[in-house]
């Protein structure tokens, strides 16, 4: 057994277990890694978000909110566990879920750096797809990412999601305003990628 395991996370409640990683729900053990990544250059830019000297009672309110609007029915936002190391490796979620147009929009990242790359957020992203759409009976998923993430644009593509359009101007950039492309992924495109994968 690794030294560094993290036994503490493998105990965690199994909500979407997969091969290499499991997914649990967003809880307070996760506030000092997710601030941590927050704070890294190329992890804010990979996200498209904005880097930000925030204080860490600044940012543990916004966490609390974020925790205390997990209800399962608007937000589903999971911690990735990798399985060999007990590592708490990044999120997906489903936000802004729609009960009666049965839709949601999407997010993945992997926080921890030597984990990127390797496959775990499409892993963790097909978990939850399954949830969504075979649980929760969603008929739509949405996401976006901006145009000069390829990263990004290379998982939408793998995932088996359809590019629907562009909004100009709408991410500011590396000091400019980029585009950001539009995906959705209907019950028909993520059964088709089943077939796929």
């Amino acid at each position: 057994m690794p030294s560094n395991l993290n036994k503490a996370n493998l105990s965690r409640i199994r909500f979407l277990d997969g091969k290499r990683l499991f997914l649990t729900p967003l809880a307070e053990c996760d506030l000092e890694s997710t601030y941590r990544w927050f704070h890294d250059k190329e992890f804010v830019d990979l996200v498209g978000s904005y880097l930000q000297p925030t204080s860490m009672a600044k940012y543990r309110d916004g966490f609390d909110k974020l925790l205390m609007s997990c209800d399962g029915k608007t937000r589903v936002f999971l911690s990735i566990i990798h399985k060999s190391s007990g590592a708490f490796i990044g999120n997906v979620s489903l936000d802004g879920i729609d009960q009666y147009e049965r839709k949601a929009a999407f997010g993945v990242f992997i926080g921890e750096k030597r984990y990127r790359g390797k496959g775990y957020a499409i892993e963790a992203a097909r978990l939850l797809f399954r949830f969504g759409f075979e649980d929760m009976g969603l008929r739509r998923i949405e996401s976006s990412t901006h145009v000069l993430n390829k990263g990004s644009q290379a998982l939408h593509q793998k995932l088996g999601f359809v590019r629907e359009g562009v909004a100009r101007q709408q991410y500011f950039y590396g000091g400019r305003y980029v585009d950001s492309i539009k995906y959705g992924m209907l019950r028909q495109d993520y059964q088709r990628s089943l077939k796929i994968s």
